[in-house]
């Protein structure tokens, strides 16, 4: 018998361990949901509804850990009448642990609650921030919008005056045009008189160009009988001139213009040297064909050996500048026309100057 009620006594404590050991388990899986729970906190109202069912879920796992407790205690006295004290202590010692755990896991729920009041408020401020932004942004967009409308009233009214304007530049533009089409018709009839008028001066003009043609003819037929400078050779008053660019001293270049039966040109008069400068073109300086090396300050022409009549010195020229040397030749400089005197072993262009043969 007494076996029997030992049995019996294990047994109730086994249940009684493994009814408290599930209910620890489920506890914790409740905190661990919890946890997650804090973790995915991120102000969303889906969120702050699961917590709150989890909440619901504790409550009701504590009621019933309230309610296992009372059947726990029924028990325990039972267990005192029947069992030593070495037995009920340990009981006590359990039961005692299971005290503590719960009151650990209703703290728990309480500052679960209190996170999840103070989440909810949070969300509450965020959700009237948000109402505030919602409705500045509002204000702001009816602002915008009276703002375009007036924008797009005068710029309407512009537009209209613009194209008030254009249509006056138009029709002003279309009588011009009118105006414009009126003379053009004046034009044509005036063209096709001037044509009629062509037509009678083409016939004259053919009259003029048959007669003008044997008179050509008779002008070519004096002109072969009159004097003329050879190919090449440039004409002017009544002399012939040839430019020849190749720098020489004053002998060299006496001796080619001799062979072309012609002589270095000598300037007779302003009008001469004039021309002789406009048919230069280049920026060498040329020989004057005169020279005083027979009497040191006796200028005469290389062409007849006769003093010039005519010179056009630069000041202070001619001066014999270089001691010990005869400068018995004159230049030209090209830039200016005056005159320097040279030694005659320099090298410059020359023109070679003749009279137009009979």
């Amino acid at each position: 018998m007494i076996n029997k009620i030992f049995f019996v006594i294990l047994i109730s404590l086994f249940c009684i361990n493994e009814g408290t050991a599930k209910e620890v388990q489920k506890a914790k899986s409740i905190k661990k949901r919890l946890n997650d729970i804090e973790i995915r906190q991120n102000l969303q109202s889906n969120d702050i509804l699961e917590l709150q069912e989890s909440i619901d879920e504790l409550n009701q796992t504590y009621n019933k850990i309230d309610q296992c407790s009372e059947v726990d205690l029924n028990r325990d006295r039972r267990l005192k009448e029947k069992t030593n004290n070495r037995e009920y202590e340990n009981n006590n010692i359990l039961f005692k642990a299971f005290k503590e755990e719960k009151a650990w896991i209703r703290a728990e729920i309480e500052e679960q609650k209190s996170t999840v009041n103070r989440i909810d408020l949070q969300f509450k401020a965020l959700q009237d921030n948000f109402d505030i932004s919602i409705n500045k942004v509002i204000g702001r967009v009816d602002i915008l919008d009276n703002n375009v409308e007036l924008i797009l009233d005068k710029n309407i009214k512009m537009i209209n005056e613009s194209i008030s304007i254009i249509s006056e530049r138009l029709a002003s533009e279309e009588n011009r045009m009118k105006r414009q089409m009126a003379k053009i018709e004046k034009l044509g009839k005036a063209v096709d008189s001037i044509e009629k008028e062509c037509k009678k001066f083409s016939v004259t003009l053919n009259d003029f160009e048959s007669k003008t043609d044997d008179k050509i003819m008779k002008i070519r037929e004096i002109l072969a009988t009159i004097p003329s400078c050879p190919s090449n050779w440039l004409q002017f008053s009544g002399n012939c001139y040839h430019l020849y660019k190749w720098e020489a001293n004053i002998d060299s270049a006496v001796k080619v213009c001799s062979n072309e039966n012609a002589f270095v040109a000598d300037f007779q008069s302003e009008v001469e040297l004039q021309y002789i400068r406009s048919i230069i073109n280049l920026d060498q300086n040329i020989w004057v064909g005169i020279t005083d090396r027979e009497e040191e300050g006796n200028w005469k022409s290389l062409r007849n050996e006769k003093q010039i009549e005519f010179s056009n010195w630069e000041k202070g020229q001619p001066n014999n500048f270089f001691a010990g040397y005869d400068e018995g030749c004159a230049v030209m400089y090209h830039d200016s026309g005056l005159w320097h005197d040279y030694r005659c072993s320099h090298t410059f262009a020359y023109i070679c100057k003749k009279v137009v043969p009979l």
